[in-house]
């Protein structure tokens, strides 16, 4: 049996990066075709989708859907990185209450504009920040950091520790936002309009597109049901590949590759249509069936996406075959020049229909 093609969403666990993840996917599944969106800081849990196979080729095409975190911040702190890990710049008295806090909460809802934390993935002259940052280099491109454009639909209050007996005065909440939102940020800006200062002392990613942190599977779990960990004497371990059995159930849990694409419009087409779109042929809208539309289509998103976006289409053969009465072949975006639409990712062949 070969890996299978589609996404698997992961709950990433504590002290991973996102490639930790797929290092230990590739042994387990055996490929090293592995990718995935939205990458997770080590400290952070929660969903990743991993793309397997064929669905790498979508795997950019995740990112603009919003994403729900539940994070807590800790007040009377602040750091260098934003979050706890970080080094300790300056500590502060926390005299504020629920009051104070709930009433500068509203502030940080809605569109507006963020500035990345020099301890984030941005790259300026082909290096990221926090290289910039570990070097002690960044007087270099601090003023180079732009802000950017982000939307935050929902920020609210789960829990709020100001127990007396404690030094130490924490916030949890659950914030829904845009790609590209920077939470440490969030918890910074929180803590500096407060005047205490803040840092992130947790995060988990509870929902990214269409993929929620209850689908997501425990990579331990996963690891332990199929495959086999062979232990070096550094206490690191690789892993075995799992069996036909084990991949055979693996792919039970692997989500088909058109998941994620939930903001885009929907097109049926024929057979013969359909061997036409996967050898390349522009197709007019005439000579399939829409059965829905872009979402962003005619209405204008909360936050930024790409143009063409506006015009994005899933194709789908027609084929009484298959569970739902289709098979996915791939995307499509409208081209206003040839008023056609344009392939754009192929996941099927013509001989394979």
């Amino acid at each position: 049996m070969q890996t299978p093609n589609g996404i698997l969403p992961v709950d990433k666990p504590a002290g991973w990066t996102s490639f930790d993840v797929l290092a230990k996917l590739r042994g387990a599944l055996g490929t090293r075709k592995l990718g995935h969106s939205g990458t997770l800081d080590p400290m952070a849990t929660g969903v990743l989708a991993v793309f397997i196979g064929k669905a790498t080729s979508a795997a950019d095409r995740q990112l603009d859907h919003d994403k729900t975190y539940e994070a807590t911040l800790r007040l009377g702190l602040r750091t260098d990185t934003g979050d706890v890990t970080g080094t300790t710049l300056e500590t502060a008295p926390v005299t504020v209450g629920e009051a104070e806090l709930r009433a500068v909460l509203p502030q940080f809802r809605g569109d507006r504009m963020q500035l990345p934390p020099m301890y984030s993935a941005v790259r300026i002259d082909g290096r990221r920040l926090y290289d910039y940052a570990r070097a002690g280099e960044t007087d270099v491109v601090a003023d180079r950091v732009q802000p950017r454009r982000v939307y935050i639909r929902s920020l609210d209050i789960e829990l709020i520790d100001f127990a007396a007996d404690s030094n130490v005065k924490k916030v949890t909440f659950v914030v829904e936002c845009s790609k590209g939102t920077y939470i440490r940020t969030i918890c910074q800006d929180v803590g500096q309009a407060l005047g205490c200062g803040a840092a992130m002392e947790s995060l988990c990613r509870i929902a990214g597109g269409a993929f929620r942190i209850e689908d997501a599977v425990s990579l331990d779990a996963l690891i332990d049901a199929y495959s086999h960990r062979t232990y070096k004497e550094n206490g690191r371990y690789t892993l075995e590949p799992a069996s036909l059995e084990g991949l055979a159930a693996i792919e039970k849990l692997v989500r088909p590759i058109d998941t994620p694409l939930t903001n885009f419009g929907t097109a049926l087409l024929d057979t013969q249509t359909a061997r036409k779109f996967t050898d390349g042929w522009h197709i007019a809208l005439r000579e399939c069936e829409i059965t829905e539309n872009p979402r962003y289509r005619y209405r204008e998103p909360e936050f930024e996406i790409r143009p063409e976006y506006r015009g994005a289409y899933k194709m789908y053969e027609k084929n009484p075959e298959m569970p739902d009465g289709r098979r996915f072949l791939g995307v499509a975006f409208y081209n206003h020049q040839y008023k056609k639409l344009v392939a754009d990712k192929v996941f099927l062949r013509s001989e394979e229909l």
